[in-house]
Order: C-alpha cells, then structure tokens, then sequence
C-alpha cells in the first residue's frame, strides 16, 4: 500500500487516547481514519474542538497503548500500486 498521511501528535492516559491535528490538515481528516503510532494503530471516532495545539480528536485501540506522548501518522488514503497501473 502507498498511504497519504497527516503527521500527528498523541497522548495517551489511562486508556483515553487523543491526537491533535494542524488547522492546515484538519480539512482531510475525518472520523473513521486509522491512527499509526509506535507499532499501534488506532482509530478516530470524534473530531472535537480547536485548542491551542489544534484540533482534538478521540481515539480508539483495541490495542492497549501504554501512557505517554507519541507522534503518529493519520492515514488520509490508501492505495494498491496496482491500482495505478490498471487505471
């Protein structure tokens, strides 16, 4: 897969995981996109209000990812190199 991404800034605590998103980006990010962190990988089920570091986003894993700070890549598109070929 060749994957279109948004760099991101995340913090997890006790099992509540947020990232925070530029205003720049804001615009391709929607609810349902996968979250890459550190060998994690989590969802976005709510996109929330504009705070000082940017947009706040709720997460979702059905990994456990331990507390702390992370930088993370949300995933914008996906595609198969094949598909290019074929198109």
């Amino acid at each position: 897969h060749i994957d279109s991404t948004v760099e991101t800034s995340i913090y997890a605590e006790n099992g509540t995981i947020v990232c925070y998103v530029a205003d720049e980006d804001i615009s391709s990010v929607q609810e349902g996109m996968t979250v890459k962190l550190s060998g994690f990988e989590a969802v976005i089920i709510e996109i929330g209000q504009k705070e000082d570091m940017g947009y706040v986003c709720n997460l979702k894993s059905a990994q456990t990812i331990p507390d702390g700070f992370y930088e993370g890549k949300i995933v914008t598109e996906s595609n198969r190199p094949l598909s290019f070929v074929l198109n």
